[in-house]
């Protein structure tokens, strides 16, 4: 009887420790949404507005398990690449996010021009956002285990 030879995959825990942490983050984050909803929810008539909101109620609910499951079972390599693409997507929201308050605060103190401008920079901005995390999602999609 001959016997398989799987090569052993060597699992650092540090790894695997910043997985469960990114799998909850990121199951937190949507279960907020479905507490949104829920409450949007319970507050509609009956018709057609709340069997819309219902329908996002399972969305959320079955996305969120769906995203932490698969961020715990990637690889660890595909994972590091993962989170090295999706910490680029969060400094890129971050940066557009402080042009965003920088444009409020020039418009509200008068500098119209300059408030306008950095409007326009943090829209530009968006491209950068959209191709990280287009990026992350492609490995963490990736089917090569």
């Amino acid at each position: 009887m001959k016997t398989l030879n799987i090569p052993r995959r060597k699992i650092s825990f540090t790894v695997f420790a910043a997985q469960l942490i990114v799998a909850i983050a990121i199951l937190l984050f949507f279960s907020a949404y479905v507490w949104l909803v829920q409450i949007k929810y319970d507050g509609a008539k009956v018709g057609y507005e709340r069997a819309l909101f219902y329908s996002f109620l399972i969305f959320g609910a079955g996305f969120s398990y769906d995203c932490a499951k698969r961020i715990l079972f990637l690889p660890q390599p595909q994972f590091l690449s993962f989170i090295k693409h999706l910490g680029e997507a969060l400094l890129h929201l971050l940066f557009i996010l402080a042009l965003g308050a920088a444009s409020a605060y020039l418009l509200n103190i008068g500098y119209t021009f300059a408030g306008q401008l950095s409007y326009l920079m943090a829209l530009g901005w968006l491209w950068f956002l959209i191709s990280s995390s287009s990026l992350a999602l492609e490995v963490a999609s990736r089917n090569d285990a």
